[in-house]
């Protein structure tokens, strides 16, 4: 009888090959296995990695996933496990959490709206109805 964990329903061998799934014999699983073999043996004659890897795929097919957004300039180092911020300040503290700067906040150059520090306000009124209008 089929069991049902979650959202997840197990059924047993016999069960399975009722409804038609086939499983690989021994055959199949041993050629598999040489093959992943092989994979293996030649992964390992591969030369190791010069310098560390980047935040993308490779020196060829490097992205930089944070161009654009606020986190642009930040630096990690792999030996401390410490993010820096675009100024070279640590951005986290010990708990982990985000560290503010005060000057921060007082710079213009940072964008207003979602992932900023000053998300974007519109500008509004009470109109006559006794509600609030936006002007956008």
């Amino acid at each position: 009888m089929p069991e049902r964990v979650g959202r997840f329903t197990f059924y047993s061998r016999e069960e399975s090959e009722q409804m038609g799934i086939k499983y690989p014999s021994a055959e199949e699983l041993a050629a598999t296995d040489a093959i992943f073999e092989e994979f293996t043996r030649l992964g390992a004659t591969l030369p190791p990695r010069e310098g560390t890897p980047g935040l993308g795929w490779g020196e060829k097919y490097f992205i930089d996933d944070l161009v654009g957004t606020e986190f642009e300039g930040w630096t990690h180092d792999p030996a401390t496990d410490i993010w820096f911020d675009a100024q070279g300040r640590p951005a986290y503290d010990a708990k982990g959490q985000r560290i503010q700067y005060p000057e921060d906040d007082a710079r213009t150059d940072q964008g207003s709206g979602p992932g900023t520090h000053t998300p974007a306000r519109p500008a509004s009124d009470t109109d006559g109805s006794g509600g609030i209008s936006f002007h956008i």
